[in-house]
């Protein structure tokens, strides 16, 4: 609804349009997600006890 109370609707093609942009959109975020992702290097692996996350929080 509008803010004076009238009623608007897409037509069923531009719905159509609209939804294949937006999958597209999706479609490359993940892409580049997945291309910067496998760049970064692997964290390294501490043998330490894993504590609570908020000690040590003020620290940083």
């Amino acid at each position: 609804m509008t803010t004076d109370g009238e009623s608007w609707s897409l037509p069923t093609v531009q719905l159509r349009f609209l939804g294949d942009r937006m999958t597209e959109a999706l479609r490359d975020v993940v892409r580049i997600a997945h291309s910067r992702g496998a760049r970064l290097p692997a964290p390294e692996r501490e043998e330490k006890e894993v504590g609570d996350p908020r000690e040590g929080a003020a620290e940083r």
